[in-house]
């Protein structure tokens, strides 16, 4: 199971359709509380967790150690927008798997979940 959790509903779109095409299970939330919510009362427990850390409810710091906290065993991606500052993303290479810059190339963001699975 792949969790999107990004504000802006276009980029959730797109992802969970390049993921699905590529026979992943998707659900997607456009907040930190959604994603808490999802994983907390749904019981959903994903297998990579891929956020924005611009989030309209949390920090990029918050809102990736809050999932991490509910599904330690989770990978989480974080994707950030180009040009952002290079500490902000060394802060999130900290609690992240990984980092995607924005414009994402939905290639890639398949090739780097398909690596944090756990087959």
């Amino acid at each position: 199971m792949i969790l999107i959790v990004d504000a802006d509903a276009l980029m959730r779109w797109a992802l969970r359709e390049v993921l699905s095409d590529a026979d992943f299970a998707v659900r997607d939330v456009g907040t930190a509380a959604a994603a808490r919510d999802a994983i907390g009362r749904s019981g959903l427990r994903p297998a990579v967790v891929l956020v924005d850390p611009r989030l309209p409810d949390a920090s990029g710091v918050e809102a990736l150690q809050a999932l991490t906290g509910l599904v330690p065993s989770c990978h989480v991606i974080a994707m950030t927008a180009g040009g952002t500052a290079k500490g902000y993303v060394d802060t999130l290479r900290g609690e992240a798997a990984d980092v995607l810059e924005k414009p994402i190339d939905l290639d890639v963001v398949v090739r780097r979940v398909q690596q944090c699975m756990p087959w």
